[in-house]
């Protein structure tokens, strides 16, 4: 199988249109800490997006019907990271107290003119449906269309940094709610506190889904939960193994299938497949 792949992206400028709301024609709504730095912008790959800087330690974003809201920071490994989101639902994305700064320019891109809030964070995505998507990745050599943004000989990591994507269920519904896809094969989900991973118990998600890798430490739990009528038919973890140094099992969908294949960083660094090196809680079929 072909390592799984990133899409080219539009990076932040100053130079755009600077909203606090949904005052620009046809942007996304924004509350919390976010400006709206570009609204409407059209992508060669077909998309339109609006792009929302986070300015401190919460945004929520509401986007514009048939755009592509875009919600940029930087993680604690410095890499610019990308939250996509696109259909029904609100999305936030919140920066853990505990490590947070900015704004701040990003130390290893050439970007004089943005700065941008630094920190690890956790999505949350309510209200969602089927046509509701979530994408999520760092900004490198392989998903940025402006190669002037990088600095020669500098050292990158090549994988977005996360604690966890919540998705929450349709509390009003027995049967949850219903999702898209969840691209996050360039996200590596970690922390040492609390539920770590992909959160979506009772959300019946369309797929495709896929991951990194996950791992945590100390008294997190490693948690990877869909509803049980989802329909993609396995769980790509993308060049990571799922090992636990905290010793933890991973809990997981009953019905879950994992499968291992390769991956590539923002930078085109392969990631080989690995063999599965965490415990599954059930355990479910494992392919390779």
């Amino acid at each position: 199988m072909a390592p799984y792949l990133y899409r080219a992206v539009r990076v932040l400028t100053a130079s755009c249109c600077i909203a606090t709301s949904s005052v620009c024609t046809e942007a996304a709504v924004v509350t919390g800490d976010g400006l709206e730095i570009a609204s409407g912008v059209h992508h060669p790959n077909g998309n339109i997006y609006d792009q929302v800087l986070l300015t401190g330690p919460s945004v929520t974003v509401d986007p514009d019907p048939g755009e592509v809201a875009r919600v940029s920071f930087v993680d604690l490994n410095d890499d610019i990271v990308q939250v996509e989101f696109s259909g029904a639902g609100l999305i936030t994305v919140s920066l853990d107290p505990d490590g947070r700064s900015g704004p701040a320019l990003a130390g290893k891109y050439n970007q004089p003119d943005v700065q941008y809030m630094k920190g690890h964070a956790s999505v949350t995505i309510a209200g969602s449906n089927a046509t509701t998507n979530v994408t999520i990745f760092s900004v490198g050599t392989l998903t940025a269309q402006n190669q002037a943004i990088f600095r020669a000989g500098e050292m990158y990591d090549g994988i977005a940094d996360l604690a966890r994507l919540t998705i929450v269920a349709d509390p009003a519904s027995a049967s949850g709610s219903t999702f898209g896809a969840i691209r996050t094969g360039n996200v590596q989900f970690w922390h040492h506190v609390g539920n770590v991973g992909i959160l979506a118990a009772n959300v019946q998600v369309q797929g495709p889904v896929v991951l990194c890798d996950l791992w945590t430490l100390e008294t997190a739990n490693p948690v990877l939960t869909f509803g049980t009528v989802s329909q993609f038919p396995a769980l790509l973890v993308a060049g990571g193994d799922l090992s636990q140094p905290g010793g933890k099992r991973i809990l997981v969908a009953s019905n879950l299938t994992v499968s291992m294949v390769a991956g590539v960083t923002s930078h085109n660094v392969l990631l080989p497949a690995q063999p599965l090196r965490g415990v599954l809680e059930p355990p479910g079929p494992i392919s390779f």
